[in-house]
C-alpha cells in the first residue's frame, strides 16, 4: 500500500496472475540463460584467456560445470526451507538475482581457474534460489487440472534460455569480442531485476480485500477473528505463495466466508506430533522417487552435451564456436514448438507413457550421436554423412526431450497436493512446495554434478562412442522405471 492507503500505481496489472506468471517465467529463463551462456565459449576462455593447456581443457571444463551443480546441490535443501518461510518472495527473488549478477561479473573478470570456479559457484547459488521460488509460485498460481499444460508451456519459455544462451554467446564472441559478449548476460539480469521491482505481491491485494470485506461479510465476527486471521494470512500468504488462486477463486472466497477459514486454518489440521517432513514423504513415495530419478538422468544427459559436444565437434568436424552454438539451437528448439502439445498429453494421459517413450527414444538418438567420429562406427565417418547423422540425432534428442520436460515438477506437485488434501496442514503453514521442489532441484543438480565428471572421464578413457552408449543404457533403465511407477490418468 502507498502512504495514503491507496494501492500502488498500476496495482491491478502489476499484481495480476498473468503478469506474475510472466515474471516467474522470465526469472527461470534468465537462470537457464546464464547457465548455458558460458558453454560454447568456455573452451576459448580456458585456452585463450586463462592459458589452460589444450590437454587439460576437457578436465577443466568438467570442473567448471560441476562447480555450478555442486553449489546448487549443497544449498538446495536450505534454500527450499528458507524459501517456504521467507516474508517476501519478491525480496527473495531480488536478492537471488543480485547474487547471480555478482557471480556473472566474477566469471567475466576471471583470469585464473579458481576465480572462474568461484564465480560459477556464486552464480549457481543465486540461480538455485530463483529456480525454487519461481517454480513454487507458478505451481501455486494454477489449479491441479492445468498444472501439466501451464508447467510445460512455461518450461518451453525458460528452456529457450538454454537455446538463446549458447547461441548468442557463440555468435557474439568472434564478432564483438569478450567483454561485449558478457555485457549481454548482464543486461538480461538487469531487465529481470527491473521486472521484479515492478511486480506487486499478493499481500497488497489481500490488504485491500480486508479493508473492504466487513461491508460484505459478517461484521460481528470481525473483532474476534481479526488477530487470528491476520496471523494466519501473514504466515500462510507471505511464506507460502505469491498467488494462491485465480481472481475468480478469490471472489468466490469473499462470497463464501464460512467455507474456507476452517480448512485453511493450519493449526486445526496438523498432526499432533508436528508437521511431517516433506523429505520423508517424498523419499518414501515410489512415484516421487521415479520422477526424481528421471530428473537426474535428464540432467546428466544435457550437461554431458555441454561438457563434451563443443570439444568433440571441434576436434572431429573442425567446427568453431558459432557452429557449435547452432548445434545447441537444434537441441533446444523443438521444445519451443512441441511443449504445449506435450503438456496437453500429460494433462490428458498422465506422465507415465510420455516420460517412458521420451527416454526410450532418447536412448536411440543418443547412441546414434556417438557413431560419427574416429572412435565411432565405420558407416558414419567424419565427413558430410557423419555430420548429417550427428545433427539429425541432436534434433531427435531435443524432440524426445519435450515428452520428459516438466514431468518431475508435475509429479511432485501432484503428490504434494494429494498428500496435503488427505491431511491438510501436514507440511506446515507454508505448504512445503518449495521444500519439495528443492528435492527436484537436488535431483537435477546431482545429475549436473555427476554428468560432467562421468562423461568427461568416459570420453578420455573409452571415447565418445562408448560414453554415448553408456548414457543410452541409462535412458532405457530410467524409462522402465517411469513405465512402472509414474502415474497415468
Amino acid at each position: 500500500m502507498s502512504a495514503n492507503g491507496k494501492p500502488p500505481l498500476g496495482y491491478r496489472w502489476r499484481s495480476s496472475s498473468g503478469f506474475i506468471l510472466s515474471c516467474m517465467a522470465l526469472a527461470l529463463f534468465s537462470g537457464n540463460f546464464l547457465y548455458s551462456y558460458i558453454v560454447p565459449i568456455l573452451p576459448d576462455m580456458l585456452e585463450t584467456r586463462l592459458r589452460v593447456p589444450k590437454s587439460q581443457t576437457q578436465a577443466t571444463t568438467s570442473l567448471v560445470l560441476s562447480a555450478h551443480a555442486l553449489a546448487c546441490l549443497i544449498a538446495g535443501p536450505l534454500t527450499g526451507y528458507l524459501a517456504d518461510r521467507a516474508p517476501s518472495r519478491r525480496f527473495s527473488l531480488l536478492v537471488s538475482l543480485g547474487v547471480e549478477m555478482i557471480g556473472t561479473v566474477i566469471i567475466m573478470a576471471a583470469r585464473t581457474v579458481p576465480v572462474l570456479v568461484l564465480g560459477r559457484i556464486i552464480e549457481g547459488l543465486g540461480g538455485n534460489c530463483v529456480w525454487l521460488v519461481g517454480l513454487a509460485t507458478v505451481a501455486e498460481t494454477v489449479g491441479p487440472n492445468h498444472t501439466g499444460a501451464v508447467m510445460t508451456t512455461i518450461s518451453s519459455f525458460y528452456a529457450s534460455g538454454l537455446i538463446l544462451g549458447p547461441v548468442i554467446s557463440g555468435l557474439l564472441l568472434p564478432t564483438v569480442g569478450y567483454y561485449a559478449t558478457w555485457s549481454v548476460a548482464l543486461l538480461v539480469l538487469g531487465f529481470d531485476m527491473m521486472m521484479r521491482l515492478v511486480m506487486v505481491e499478493k499481500k497488497h491485494e489481500e490488504q485491500t480485500n480486508l479493508a473492504e470485506g466487513p461491508c460484505n461479510n459478517n461484521d460481528h465476527v470481525e473483532g474476534e477473528a481479526e488477530n487470528a486471521r491476520a496471523s494466519s494470512e501473514s504466515t500462510s500468504d507471505e511464506t507460502s505463495s505469491l498467488i494462491r488462486s485465480s481472481q475468480n477463486d478469490r471472489s468466490n472466497y469473499g462470497s463464501q466466508p464460512n467455507s474456507n477459514p476452517v480448512s485453511q486454518e493450519p493449526d486445526m489440521a496438523v498432526d499432533p506430533a508436528g508437521h511431517q517432513s516433506v523429505y520423508k514423504a517424498m523419499l518414501t513415495n515410489p512415484c516421487a522417487l521415479a520422477s526424481l530419478a528421471g530428473r537426474s538422468a535428464m540432467a546428466m544427459i544435457m550437461v554431458s552435451f555441454d561438457t563434451t559436444l563443443p570439444l568433440h565437434s571441434k576436434d572431429e568436424f573442425g567446427w568453431n564456436s558459432a557452429r557449435v552454438s547452432l548445434m545447441f539451437l537444434l537441441l533446444q528448439l523443438p521444445a519451443i514448438f512441441l511443449a504445449p502439445f506435450s503438456g496437453m498429453l500429460k494433462d490428458k494421459f498422465g506422465t507415465k507413457f510420455p516420460t517412458a517413450t521420451g527416454f526410450f527414444a532418447i536412448s536411440i538418438f543418443i547412441w546414434l550421436m556417438g557413431t560419427p567420429g574416429k572412435d565411432g562406427l565405420p558407416f558414419a565417418g567424419v565427413g558430410a554423412r557423419g555430420q548429417a547423422i550427428f545433427m539429425t540425432a541432436i534434433v531427435g534428442v531435443g524432440t524426445a526431450r519435450t515428452l520428459i520436460s516438466g514431468c518431475g515438477t508435475i509429479e511432485l506437485t501432484n503428490v504434494m497436493k494429494q498428500l496435503e488434501a488427505e491431511h491438510p496442514g501436514r507440511f506446515g503453514p507454508g505448504g512445503g512446495l518449495s521444500t519439495a521442489y528443492s528435492l527436484n532441484n537436488i535431483a537435477w543438480t546431482s545429475g549436473m554434478l555427476i554428468g560432467p565428471i562421468v562423461s568427461g572421464f568416459l570420453v578420455r578413457r573409452v571415447g565418445y562412442y562408448w560414453m554415448n552408449s553408456s548414457l543410452a543404457i541409462m535412458c532405457i533403465v530410467t524409462g522402465l522405471g517411469a513405465l512402472v511407477y509414474l502415474h497415468k490418468k
